[in-house]
């Protein structure tokens, strides 16, 4: 009787118990630092994973698809209260029965994903120009050049010392072999 197998059954309940209690404390807008006080956790870390771990339970496939049917029900039972006014022709029940019927598509993924397809000028295909390395270099040291004059400038600096178009002596060569 209450053998060692017993005691960690136990143990583990006891644990459970003290999980759902933390995730209920942070769901009421306790903080991690206040759940470890409260239920003796040694410090914010040991109650934030105490929550993730609760988390984790609850969010498991088979519950995302009980609360899946759950919330379907729910929309079921919202849809027939109106449905009748709808059809009838109340502009606002129409509205309604038509936001209930949105919510269940996109719970149950049966609306058809948007089709989007990007061209260039008059529809033609999307024109791109090829750039050497050395001359992004360059066009990022002009931007960056830039950048500092009208920070300069927003800042009351006289940019004398920044020329428009400044290059500073940058290279973005990752990885290159130097001398």
């Amino acid at each position: 009787m209450g053998g060692p197998e017993g005691a960690a059954s136990a143990r583990k309940a006891l644990a459970r118990k003290r999980e759902a209690d933390a995730l209920e404390l942070r769901l009421g807008g306790a903080t991690y630092e206040q759940i470890a006080g409260r239920l003796g956790y040694k410090n914010r870390s040991g109650a934030m994973r105490a929550v993730q771990r609760a988390l984790d339970k609850l969010i498991s496939p088979e519950n995302v698809e009980s609360l899946r049917q759950l919330e379907l029900e729910r929309l079921d039972r919202l849809l027939l209260g109106i449905w009748s006014s709808a059809v009838r022709g109340n502009p606002p029940a129409i509205d309604r029965v038509l936001k209930i019927l949105e919510r269940r598509a996109r719970i149950l993924g049966i609306d058809a994903p948007e089709r989007r397809e990007f061209s260039g000028p008059g529809g033609g295909p999307i024109q791109h120009e090829h750039h050497t390395e050395t001359e992004l270099d360059r066009e990022i040291g002009r931007l960056l050049g830039d950048m500092a004059y009208a920070e300069e400038a927003l800042l009351g600096h006289a940019p004398a010392d920044l020329p428009r178009g400044f290059e500073p002596p940058l290279r973005l060569d990752v990885g290159a072999e130097t001398d």
